[in-house]
C-alpha cells in the first residue's frame, strides 16, 4: 500500500494515459472552448452519495456538473486505491479497483461481498479534460438475507439456527402472529455467530421468528419465517468467570505496571466478586499458597476470596472443597450459592486437555437449581495464552477436548445444557492470536454471551487489562459460553474506573465477567 501524499492538484489533462498533471492555479481553466477547439474543463463533482449498495453493486450519485460530458466511478476496499496518484497512474492502479463510466451522473459498478468498507471517488470528464471529487467517503455493503430453516429443539427449549454470508451481527425479530403486527421482541446478535435462543416465552404457546444480517449498520432483508412452540420453563441464574492472577506474579512485571501483592489486591478482587452478586463463580489462578500450614496443605488465594465474600457467613461454598493445591496447575475453581444451586455427584478435573504441554484442565460439575431442580453442567478453565501458530492450535485442541469430553458427560445426565467459563486467551480480530476457541464454538453452535446478550456493558475494553491504568479497548478473552436452550439476557464487564482510569489497587491483570441467563428446565 503507498503511502498518501498531499498533492495540490485538482485536474488533469488525460488522454489516453491520463498523464498530464496540472496543479492547481497553474493553468486557468477555460471559459468555453479555445480558438483550436480544446474542450473545456468540466465542474468538480459534488454532492455524492449513494444509491445502493447491495452485496453484488454499488451505484453512486453525483450533481449534474457543467461541462462534464462523462461520469467516472472509482472504488476499491483499498483506501489508497483511490488516492490522487493512484488514479492519475494507471500502470499502478490496484487490481481491486472496479470502475464505471457514464454519460449520466449516476453510476454503478459490480462489486464482490465483504464486510469490509468500499471507499469510492467519482469524476467528472471533457474530452481529455479531468476533475477529481475531493472526498473519498467509505459505505459498507447490504449483505443478502440469511436462511433461517425450521427452528430447533434438543430437548431444552427452542433455539434458532441460520445460514448467512459473513455480517457484523443479526437482528432476531419474534412475533406472536406470523404478519409481525402484535407482541414483537427483537434480539441483536454482535460477531458472526447464527445461533440464538430466544427467552421469556411462555410454555405452549407458539411464536414466529426471522433473521436480517447486519453488516456495520447496513440491514439485509428478513429470512423466510419460522414457527416454534415453547415446550420448557425458564429460571433465572447469574454465572460470572474471573481470573484473579496467581499470587506468584506478585511483583513481576505486566504491560502496563507491576503488580501489587496479593494482599493488597485481594480487597479489590471480594468487592467485584460482590458487585457481581453472581449465582454461580469461574475461578482462574487461584492455588498459590498464601499461608502454609502443613507439608501438604495451606491457604490458598481462593480460600482468602471465599473468605472475603462470605464475610463470616457460609453464603458461598468451593468446588472442590479440599485444600490440596499440588495436582491442579491452572487453579480453576467453582464458588456456588448452596442456597441457590446445589452439586449433583461429585465433579471433578478433566485434566491435559488436547493431550498438550504445557498441559490445562478443566473444573467440571452438575449442578441443579434448588428452586426449579433445572440441571446444568458448569466447566471453567484455563487456555494456554502463548502468543503463535503453534499455540492457536493448542487452544482449539484444549477447547476441543473439554467440549467433547462435557458434551458426553452431559448426555449421560439426561443431556443437560452446558456453561464453559474461563479464560481462554482469544478473541475474534486479537491481533496476535487466531480465535481457534471462539472459531471452534462457532463450528459447534454454541454461542458465546458477548456476541448474543440483548444488553452489554462495558463491552469496548479488553477483558485482559494487563495491568495498565488506563484499560485497553478490544475484546473479550474471559467467556460465557452457554449451549443452545439457555438464553442469554445480558453481558457485564465489571471495573471500578473514575475518569477512565482504574482507582487505586488494580486487583488483577483480567476483569471479571458475568452474564444474566435463563435457564430451561
Amino acid at each position: 500500500m503507498r503511502a498518501h501524499r498531499r498533492i495540490a492538484v485538482t485536474a488533469v489533462a488525460v488522454g489516453a494515459s491520463l498523464a498530464t498533471v496540472v496543479a492547481a492555479g497553474s493553468v486557468a481553466a477555460p471559459a468555453g472552448a479555445t480558438a483550436s477547439g480544446a474542450a473545456v474543463w468540466p465542474n468538480a463533482p459534488t454532492g455524492l452519495h449513494v444509491v445502493s449498495a447491495s452485496a453484488t453493486v454499488l451505484t453512486v450519485r453525483v450533481k449534474p456538473a457543467a461541462h462534464a460530458s462523462k461520469y467516472r466511478l472509482y472504488a476499491s476496499t483499498v483506501k489508497s486505491d483511490v488516492y490522487y496518484q493512484e488514479l492519475t497512474h494507471p500502470k499502478t492502479q490496484s487490481s481491486h479497483l472496479v470502475t464505471a463510466t457514464t454519460a449520466k451522473p449516476e453510476m454503478t459498478v459490480k462489486v464482490h461481498y465483504t464486510t469490509a468498507p468500499y471507499y469510492y471517488r467519482v469524476a467528472t470528464i471533457n474530452g481529455g479534460h479531468v476533475r477529481f471529487s475531493t472526498a473519498y467517503p467509505s459505505v459498507y455493503l447490504r449483505p443478502a438475507a440469511p436462511s433461517l430453516g425450521s427452528s430447533h429443539d434438543d430437548g431444552n427449549g427452542p433455539y434458532l439456527r441460520w445460514t448467512s454470508r459473513p455480517a457484523s451481527g443479526f437482528k432476531v425479530e419474534q412475533s406472536s402472529t406470523p404478519d409481525f403486527s402484535s407482541g414483537n421482541v427483537t434480539y441483536t446478535t454482535h460477531g458472526a455467530g447464527r445461533t440464538l435462543t430466544p427467552y421469556g416465552l411462555s410454555d405452549g404457546t407458539t411464536y414466529y421468528f426471522r433473521v436480517a444480517a447486519v453488516n456495520n449498520g447496513r440491514t439485509s432483508r428478513w429470512s423466510s419465517t419460522v414457527s416454534a412452540a415453547d415446550t420448557t420453563h425458564e429460571t433465572p441464574l447469574r454465572v460470572a468467570t474471573y481470573n484473579t492472577l496467581n499470587a506468584t506474579y506478585d511483583g513481576t512485571k505486566d504491560n502496563g505496571g507491576t503488580i501489587a501483592p496479593f494482599s493488597k489486591r485481594l480487597p479489590g478482587q471480594v468487592a467485584l466478586l460482590k458487585q457481581a452478586n453472581a449465582d454461580i463463580i469461574g475461578i482462574q489462578e487461584a492455588n498459590a499458597c498464601i499461608v502454609k500450614s502443613t507439608k501438604h496443605h495451606c491457604t490458598r488465594q481462593v480460600d482468602e476470596q471465599l473468605s472475603g465474600i462470605n464475610g463470616g457467613s457460609g453464603t458461598w461454598q468451593m468446588f472442590p472443597a479440599g485444600n490440596d493445591n499440588s495436582t491442579y496447575f491452572d487453579g480453576n475453581y467453582i464458588l456456588y450459592k448452596p442456597s441457590v444451586v446445589t452439586p449433583v455427584g461429585a465433579g471433578g478435573y478433566w485434566t491435559n486437555l488436547g493431550n498438550q504441554e504445557p498441559a490445562h484442565d478443566a473444573a467440571y460439575q452438575l449442578f441443579a437449581d434448588r428452586a426449579t431442580g433445572a440441571q446444568f453442567l458448569f466447566v471453567t478453565v484455563h487456555i494456554v495464552s502463548t502468543k503463535g501458530a503453534k499455540y492457536d492450535r493448542q487452544r482449539k485442541l484444549e477447547t476441543e477436548d473439554m467440549v467433547q469430553r462435557a458434551r458426553a458427560y452431559a448426555s449421560s445426565h439426561g443431556n443437560v445444557p452446558i456453561l464453559f467459563t474461563g479464560d481462554f486467551n482469544s478473541w475474534p480480530g486479537r491481533y496476535q492470536f487466531v480465535d481457534t476457541p471462539g472459531n471452534y464454538m462457532l463450528s459447534q453452535g454454541i454461542p458465546d454471551s458477548f456476541e448474543v446478550a440483548r444488553t452489554r456493558q462495558n463491552p469496548q475494553y479488553e477483558t485482559i487489562n494487563q495491568y495498565y491504568r488506563k484499560p485497553p479497548h478490544g475484546g473479550d478473552a474471559d467467556h460465557v459460553f452457554a449451549t443452545p436452550g439457555i438464553g442469554v439476557k445480558d453481558w457485564h464487564q465489571l471495573l471500578h474506573l473514575k475518569g477512565g482510569k482504574f482507582v487505586g489497587v488494580i486487583p488483577s491483570d483480567h476483569n471479571p465477567v458475568y452474564a444474566d441467563l435463563e435457564l430451561p428446565y
